[in-house]
C-alpha cells in the first residue's frame, strides 16, 4: 500500500532523492528512519536491490521498473543507471550537490512543506565530472555543512533560505558543454561530436585532463584545482575532445613544440596527460580511442629508438631520427650531419633545433653509415686482423674504402664496411698458427703481386684452400 503522501518521480531523478522526498512528504525525520520502518536500509537503495526498490516503488506509488532504472545499481567496480555502466570512481553517489536555481524552480519561489518536497536531486548531479548546471550555468554546490550522506532532504533543508536568496549562486563562464552532452545522453539522445566514441564517464574524465592541461598548463594536477577551476577546465577540455582527432593532434603538437631541453622525453613535453595515459586511469580500456591518437602522434613526431615506449607500445625498430639522435648514434658532428642531409635533399630547416629536425631512419641508414666515421683506424685494424701495411695497401688499391671522417693519415671507416669484411674473414675455417701455410703478405712478397690482387682472388673463389688463424688469413703455399 502506498504512503499517505506521495511525490512524482521525475525522469532525471535519482532513486535516493525520490525516497528522501517521500519520507519528507510524510513528515518522517529522515530517509534512514523511513526505510527502517519497512525493514529496508539505505544500502539497499544505494546498491540497487531489486526487492528493496520494488517495495519502495510500492510505497511511493510509482512503477517499479522506472525506479530501478533511476537507481545506481552496484556491480563490482561500477554502477548501472538508465542503461549506462559507469565506473564507480566517476560517480558521487550519496553526495548531495545541487544547482541552487534548479531547486528554486522546483519550489516555485515559495518555502512551504509541499513546495520543498518538490525539490529533487538530478541524476546528472551525481557524476563527478559534472560541475555546472547545463540549464542555469551555475556551479553545482554541496551543502555548506554536510554531515549526512544519502539524505538529500536532511542535507538541504537547513539551507533553503540561502538557496532562495541566491547566496549560493556562483555563475561559471563557458557553455557547460560536457554537462549538455551528458544531459542529452542520459535522456536517450545522441549528441554530435567525437566524444560519442567514449563512454559518458570516460568523456568526463578525459575532458578534465585535457582541459586542465589546456587552461592551467601541462603540469596542472587535478587535486590542486578548485571545483570552479575544474568546471572551467572541463568545459574547455570537452570542447577540444568533441572536435576529434585533428584538433587533438594540433593540441598535442602544441605541447610537443613547447621549449624544452633536447633530452626531454614525451613525458616531459606532454606533462600529466602523458603520465595519465601511460600509467594512470587513462591507461584503461575506456580511453583507448584517445590513447591511440596520442600514441600515433608520438610515433610520428618523436625520434624514439628500438625498445623505447610510445605510451604502452615498445618500438621494434627506430622509425625516425633527429639530427641530434643520428649524430650521437653515428659519431657525426651535428653541423656536418645537417649539411649532408641538406645536400641530399632530405632536410631543409635551417632554423629548427637539431632535436626537432626529423627524418626517416630506414631511408637514411645507408647515407648515415657512409657518412659515419664510427670505427677508428686502429679498431678496424684489430677487428680485421691486418697489419698496418696491409690496411694501407688495400686502401690505396680501393679494396677497403674509408668512410667520411678522419684524415688521410688516420682514415676512419663505417661500421657497415668493417662488418662486411670481418664477416667475410670469419667465414673461413680456423687453423693453428703454425700450419705450414703462408699469410697473404708472405704470398704477396714471394710472388711479387699486390695484397689486393690476392684478396680479390679469394673473394672470387679462385683460391680455394684458405683458412684463418687467430691473427692472419693463410693460404696454401
Amino acid at each position: 500500500m502506498p504512503m499517505p503522501h506521495t511525490v512524482p518521480l521525475h525522469a532525471d531523478e535519482t532513486a535516493l532523492s525520490f525516497a528522501a522526498r517521500v519520507a519528507f512528504a510524510n513528515k518522517l525525520p529522515s530517509l534512514s528512519e523511513f526505510l527502517k520502518d519497512f525493514d529496508l536500509a539505505i544500502s539497499d537503495v544505494v546498491c540497487g536491490s531489486t526487492a528493496a526498490l520494488a517495495r519502495l516503488a510500492e510505497l511511493g506509488d510509482v512503477e517499479s521498473q522506472l525506479l530501478v532504472a533511476r537507481a545506481f545499481c552496484y556491480s563490482g567496480d561500477s554502477h548501472r543507471i538508465l542503461g549506462f555502466q559507469i565506473d564507480k570512481q566517476n560517480l558521487l553517489v550519496g553526495y548531495n550537490r545541487v544547482c541552487p536555481a534548479c531547486l528554486r524552480a522546483d519550489m516555485a519561489g515559495t518555502l512551504t512543506e509541499q513546495t520543498v518536497s518538490m525539490a529533487y536531486g538530478r541524476i546528472l548531479w551525481s557524476f563527478a565530472s559534472a560541475r555546472v548546471c547545463p540549464v542555469h550555468n551555475l556551479l553545482l554546490v554541496a551543502p555548506p555543512e554536510e554531515n549526512v550522506r544519502y539524505e538529500f532532504m536532511r542535507s538541504w533543508e537547513p539551507w533553503l533560505i540561502e538557496i532562495e536568496d541566491g547566496d549560493l549562486d556562483r555563475p561559471v563562464p563557458g557553455h557547460a558543454s560536457f554537462e549538455h552532452y551528458l544531459s542529452t545522453r542520459l535522456a536517450g539522445g545522441a549528441p554530435g561530436g567525437w566524444a560519442a566514441n567514449l563512454s559518458i564517464g570516460a568523456a568526463g574524465v578525459a575532458s578534465e585532463m585535457l582541459g586542465a592541461s589546456l587552461v592551467f598548463g601541462k603540469g596542472a594536477a587535478l587535486r590542486e584545482l578548485s571545483a570552479y577551476e575544474l568546471a572551467v577546465a572541463t568545459d574547455a577540455g570537452f570542447a577540444l575532445l568533441n572536435k576529434g582527432p585533428d584538433a587533438l593532434l594540433t593540441f598535442f603538437q602544441s605541447l610537443r613544440a613547447e621549449t624544452g631541453s633536447p633530452q626531454d622525453r614525451p613525458s616531459a613535453r606532454y606533462g600529466r596527460i602523458h603520465d595519465w595515459m601511460r600509467r594512470g586511469a587513462g591507461a584503461g580500456l575506456g580511453f583507448g580511442h584517445l590513447r591511440d591518437i596520442l600514441r600515433q602522434h608520438i610515433l610520428e613526431t618523436w625520434p624514439l629508438g628500438e625498445g623505447e615506449l610510445a605510451l604502452d607500445y615498445p618500438l621494434p625498430a627506430r622509425r625516425l631520427h633527429s639530427i641530434r639522435t643520428a649524430a650521437l648514434a653515428h659519431d657525426l658532428h651535428p653541423k656536418r650531419l645537417r649539411r649532408l642531409l641538406r645536400d641530399a635533399g632530405i632536410v631543409d630547416e635551417p632554423d629548427t633545433p637539431d632535436y626537432d629536425v626529423l627524418f626517416s631512419a630506414p631511408e637514411t641508414e645507408t647515407l648515415l653509415d657512409q657518412a659515419s666515421g664510427a670505427v677508428s683506424y686502429v679498431a678496424a685494424q684489430r677487428r680485421l686482423g691486418m697489419t698496418r701495411t696491409q690496411m694501407e695497401r688495400l686502401i690505396a688499391e680501393g679494396v677497403l674504402t674509408p668512410g667520411e671522417g678522419g684524415d688521410t693519415a688516420r682514415p676512419r671507416f663505417t661500421e657497415a664496411t668493417i662488418r662486411k669484411w670481418s664477416n667475410f674473414f670469419e667465414a673461413f675455417p680456423e687453423t693453428s698458427r703454425h700450419c705450414g701455410k703462408l699469410s697473404i703478405s708472405e704470398t704477396s712478397s714471394s710472388l711479387g703481386v699486390s695484397t689486393a690482387a690476392i684478396l680479390r682472388l679469394i673473394v672470387e673463389g679462385r683460391l680455394r684452400d684458405v683458412e684463418r688463424n687467430a691473427v692472419l688469413i693463410v693460404i696454401e703455399n
